[in-house]
């Protein structure tokens, strides 16, 4: 069995994290064979109209459009799709240019997780032939006072940012919403 070492598993003797069990342990399994394979259909998901020329071409560089259903990298794409909406955001950036008066607006996209967790969604960016930043770890004070009192803690955090506006528009136009900064 391939789990994190948090993670729950039903023993004899209730559940258990992982990191608490011996090789020998007995845990609970629910035999399940899977499905067998169908082709998805060819129904386009994303089409080059969808998006301004620019995007377009990073995207269609990139092997991204159109983006259909039976995608060679849809199991890719909907993972990291599942990880930014639970756990990251989108959010508009407003970049001066040189010689310009009017800012550019772009989107970026950032992601909080555990270090091993971002530096495998690093990888798969990389994989759609985008970058993501390292990952940044940062520890904060937070101090908060409501209806029962004042209390303290110690938060730690882990961070990885992507700057591609195409990849983070791809992924707002699959229905991720974008929010401030």
């Amino acid at each position: 069995i391939r789990v994190t070492e948090d993670h729950p598993l039903l023993t004899p003797t209730g559940m258990r994290e992982a990191r608490n069990l011996k090789l020998q342990d007995e845990v609970a399994v629910f035999h399940f064979d899977g499905v067998p394979y169908e082709r998805p259909e060819d129904r386009v998901i994303l089409k080059e109209e969808d998006f301004p020329a620019p995007i377009r071409k990073e995207l269609k560089k990139r092997g991204l459009l159109p983006f259909k259903l039976s995608h060679e990298k849809i199991g890719l794409i909907a993972r990291l799709f599942g990880y930014v909406l639970g756990d990251g955001w989108i959010y508009e950036v407003r970049e001066k240019r040189k010689g310009r008066s009017k800012p550019r607006k772009r989107l970026w996209m950032c992601i909080c997780g555990r270090k091993g967790d971002l530096e495998r969604m690093r990888e798969e960016i990389a994989e759609l032939g985008f970058k993501a930043s390292k990952v940044r770890e940062r520890r904060r004070k937070i101090k908060i006072k409501n209806a029962y009192g004042k209390f303290e803690t110690v938060g730690h955090e882990c961070m990885i940012k992507v700057t591609s506006n195409a990849l983070s528009m791809f992924f707002h136009k699959l229905g991720i919403p974008v929010g401030r900064k």
